[in-house]
């Protein structure tokens, strides 16, 4: 970045991750197709992976380290497992994870 001034020496640089949300995918493929998007690592979610096939697989082409969120804390949750992370494959059928399905009980 040009426009900032370092105090000290140029920090330098950990691990940078973008989470994809459920929208603006569109706007990520148009920043990769112009070569415009300089995140090597991206985060994706279970609930909007279907929509966002044509991104994930142009990150996939481009050599882009992909991560998959499992939501396991949503899944843990009563409030947050009734949205859309009881439809991931390997969210339980029958309600919220527990201890017991962490062999913590």
């Amino acid at each position: 970045m040009q426009n900032v001034v370092y105090l000290h020496a140029e920090p330098t640089p950990i691990a940078q991750f973008l989470r994809v949300g459920t929208s603006g995918h569109r706007q990520l493929e148009n920043f990769l197709a112009g070569g415009q998007l300089p995140s090597r690592r991206l985060v994706v979610g279970p609930s909007a992976f279907a929509k966002q096939k044509d991104l994930v697989a142009s990150l996939q082409e481009g050599r882009r380290e992909l991560i998959l969120d499992t939501n396991v804390a949503e899944l843990s949750c009563l409030g947050r497992y009734e949205g859309a992370g009881q439809d991931a494959p390997w969210a339980n059928p029958e309600g919220v994870l527990s201890p017991f399905h962490f062999g913590r009980c």
